[in-house]
Order: C-alpha cells, then sequence, then structure tokens
C-alpha cells in the first residue's frame, strides 16, 4: 500500500500549527476575561452601540469554545491518542448537557442561558474544550508564566474593590451590588469565590518554595487574602480555611512542611482577618449564628419561625431553602434535567418565597437540576480524578494548582459558577493536568 507522502506532510504542518496557535488562544483568553468584563461595567456598549451589548464575555466564549473543540477534535482522530479517564467522565458531562438541551423546559435559555448569567451549552462546551486544550500544552515554561499573569490579575481586582468602597469610582459598581467590594465580577460571593481559589493557589506556592525569590507568591496571597476578607462572603472564606487546613495535612504527611513559611502564611491569615474587617465583618458573626443554629439542635431546642434564634429556612443566607426547593424540582426530572439555565423557568418556590431563584446556589445541585444526575456523575468524576492523579505528583506547582482547585470545589456546595470567574477554574485545571502529563513523559523516558 502507498503512503500519501504529501498528505501526512499537510497534516502534521496543520497538527504544528494548532500547538502554535492552542497557545496563543489560550494567552488571549486569560488576558480578554478581566479587559472585557471591566468594559462591560463601564457600560462603554452604550456609547457605541446603544441597547446593544457588546462586551459580554458568553459571546466570546461561543466562537473561541468552537475554535477549542475543532482543534481538540482535529488532535483526538489524528493524534489517536487514547483519552483519559478524566476526559471520559469530561466526555459524559458534555454528552449529557446536550441531551438535556435538545429535551429542555427552554432551548433557546439551553444554549445561550439565561439572562444575566448566561451559562448555556455554548459556555459549557467553551469551559470543558478550553481545559482540553490547556491540558494538551507541553511548555512547562508557558503555564508558569500564564500561571503568573492569573495571580496577577489580582491587582486588578484590588484596585477595582478599593474604588468601588471609597466611591471614587462609581461606574465600577454592578447595578445591583452598590457598596459591595465585588472586583471584576457581579457578586462579592464570585469575587470570593475566585479569592478563595487564589489565595490557595498563592499560599501553597509560596509554602512549597516553587521558586527559590519566593517573594512574588508570598505577595500575591496577601493581596488575594486581603480581596478575599473585603468580599466578606463566607461560604468561600470557610472554603479556604478549611482547604489550608488540609494542606499543612498535607505537608505533615509528606514531610515537605517548611515551618518558618508556615509561620509568615498563619499570621498574615490571623492578623489580617480583624484589620481588613475592622467595622465591616459579616463573617464572623454568621458563623456564630450557624454554629449556635446547630448547637441549639444537639441540646434538644428546635427554634420555628417565632424565635429570635437563626431558622432552617434562613441558613447560608436562604441557601438550605433554595436547596430544598431545588431539589423538589429536580426529583420531577432526575435523568436529564431540564435544560442548561433553565433552573428559573421551573423553580418550585415556598409558601410566601418572593424570589425565584435561576441558580441553586450549589454548583453540584445546579448542574443535577440542568442536565441530570448522569452529567453530575461526569462533572464529579471528572473533577475527583484530576485530583487524585495530581496529588501523587511530586511537581510542587501542581500540587498547589491542585489545593486550589480543591478551595474551590469545596466552596461550590454553597456557590455558584459564572463567566468572570469559572473559566479561570478550568485554565488552572487543565495546566495542572498539562504539568502532570508532561512530568509522566519526562519520568518515562
Amino acid at each position: 500500500m502507498k503512503v500519501n507522502k504529501k498528505q501526512i506532510t499537510v497534516y502534521d504542518q496543520i497538527y504544528d500549527k494548532i500547538q502554535e496557535y492552542r497557545k496563543t488562544l489560550i494567552t488571549t483568553v486569560i488576558i480578554m476575561i478581566p479587559i472585557i468584563f471591566i468594559l462591560y461595567l463601564l457600560n462603554i456598549h452604550d456609547y457605541i452601540f446603544p441597547e446593544t451589548v457588546i462586551f459580554r464575555l458568553d459571546i466570546y466564549y461561543r466562537y473561541f469554545g468552537i475554535i477549542f473543540l475543532l482543534m481538540h477534535l482535529y488532535e483526538l482522530f489524528y493524534k489517536k491518542e487514547k483519552p483519559s479517564v478524566s476526559d471520559w467522565f469530561l466526555y459524559l458531562f458534555i454528552l449529557m448537557t446536550i441531551i438535556s438541551t435538545i429535551f429542555a423546559k427552554n432551548t433557546t435559555v439551553a444554549l445561550f442561558g439565561y439572562p444575566n448569567r448566561y451559562e448555556g451549552l455554548y459556555t459549557l462546551i467553551f469551559y470543558s474544550f478550553l481545559y482540553l486544550n490547556c491540558k494538551k500544552i507541553n511548555d512547562n515554561d508557558y503555564v508558569k508564566s500564564m500561571t503568573k499573569i492569573i495571580i496577577s490579575v489580582l491587582f486588578i481586582h484590588l484596585l477595582v474593590v478599593i474604588l468601588q468602597l471609597t466611591g471614587l469610582f462609581s461606574k465600577l459598581i454592578y447595578m445591583y451590588n452598590s457598596g459591595d467590594a465585588i472586583g471584576l465580577t457581579e457578586n462579592c460571593n464570585f469575587l470570593g469565590s475566585l479569592m478563595c481559589m487564589i489565595s490557595m493557589l498563592t499560599s501553597g506556592a509560596y509554602l512549597l518554595k516553587i521558586n527559590k525569590n519566593n517573594i512574588f507568591y508570598l505577595i500575591g496571597f496577601v493581596v488575594s487574602y486581603i480581596t478575599l476578607l473585603l468580599a466578606n462572603s463566607t461560604g468561600p472564606f470557610i472554603s479556604f480555611i478549611g482547604t489550608f487546613i488540609l494542606f499543612f495535612i498535607y505537608l505533615l504527611v509528606k514531610k515537605k512542611l517548611v515551618l518558618k513559611n508556615f509561620i509568615v502564611c498563619l499570621l498574615i491569615i490571623i492578623m489580617l482577618y480583624p484589620v481588613v474587617l475592622y467595622k465591616r465583618d459579616d463573617i464572623t458573626p454568621e458563623i456564630k449564628s450557624h454554629i449556635n443554629y446547630f448547637v441549639e439542635r444537639i441540646d434538644g431546642n428546635n427554634n420555628d419561625d417565632s424565635n429570635k434564634g437563626l431558622t432552617t429556612n434562613q441558613l447560608g443566607h436562604g441557601r438550605v431553602k433554595i436547596w430544598k426547593n431545588t431539589w423538589k424540582t429536580i426529583k420531577k426530572s432526575p435523568l436529564i434535567g431540564y435544560g442548561p439555565d433553565n433552573l428559573g423557568l421551573v423553580y418550585e418556590k415556598s409558601v410566601g418565597e418572593k424570589k425565584i431563584a435561576d441558580k441553586a446556589h450549589n454548583i453540584y445541585l445546579h448542574i443535577f437540576a440542568s442536565s441530570g444526575i448522569f452529567a453530575l456523575i461526569g462533572y464529579i468524576g471528572f473533577v475527583i480524578t484530576n485530583i487524585i492523579n495530581s496529588l501523587k505528583s511530586k511537581n510542587s506547582l501542581v500540587i498547589a494548582i491542585c489545593f486550589a482547585i480543591i478551595a474551590y470545589s469545596i466552596q461550590g456546595i454553597f456557590n455558584i459558577n459564572v463567566s468572570e470567574v469559572t473559566s479561570y477554574f478550568y485554565i488552572l485545571l487543565g495546566f495542572m493536568m498539562s504539568l502532570l502529563s508532561n512530568e509522566t513523559i519526562k519520568n518515562n523516558k
């Protein structure tokens, strides 16, 4: 059988171009996210094209998602590489999301997302194939540089937060959250979820001494932790503290604990808390009220609405009530859900409840409601298998990113995915697997 050398050469050239363009596209996405969102906050589009939104992240995600999808498919079939176990879980998640879109309550919402949320099928495809392309990067220096750029975005967030809290630039305050510290996000909880992840990444990198000159990660930790506190969001804060404790245990078990560095981080956590939250502390009273609630339950003092204590429906700023109602909604369509971002169209309100929840305020419940049980299994399997594989690594940056992923995953119990934050989660997850893959290849040589 004759081999067409010219055809093989063309395919090889295309593959080389994909490798080259991949890094350019990923860099563009990382830089684009804060730029597009600040233009959105400043309402620039209204001055250029009145009544038309052109600076909205999901619009750009659609086109990038298609490009990343085509690049991945070409590689998959040309290189004939076997997908990993985590890839198969991700494919399951994508497949079930597509099926749920076909049978969605509202197909348009399922494709493009709920108004002001915009996490429909197109955005979810973007997240998934962004990860799969980040995973394929075989340049460790590029991954390290891009990780530093992601961390550097913190300084922009902190600057914007200061402007928001001082009222020096009111246009940088999102219309629904005037007076809150939201950074380049739409809500203090979203800012908290991002800073929870980055605080764990920077503190982890510092404690593992990734560079000889570790000052960059230490400064990054101070900035991200201050911004986390200014967000004043309880769930992300508790998630960071919980993950930091897990990381401390990991360092002890692996005998990697540098006591001097750990004491520095601990002092930063303890000393900055009262200073940054002076007269603005919503976290402490909320934690106390929740502790009192559970103590009363243990003691047998069951509160009802007539008592002064916290009621069940008030837990987590009403999240428990939303979870209960979402669960009631899920039970009517547990296999394929109602379609991406369709929860707001089918949400069953409690008696006396005024607002309709368009998100479950729990990443996992929201996926369950949107795309069904198999999509949830796919997503959880995808994240957990990547975490398990990464914990075996000897690469310090892999471990630091891994615990950042754990922190974000824990806060996901109390929070939601949003386009200006979740992209960083998938990028870091892809970078983590890229470093791990390159480490495996190096060890096998």
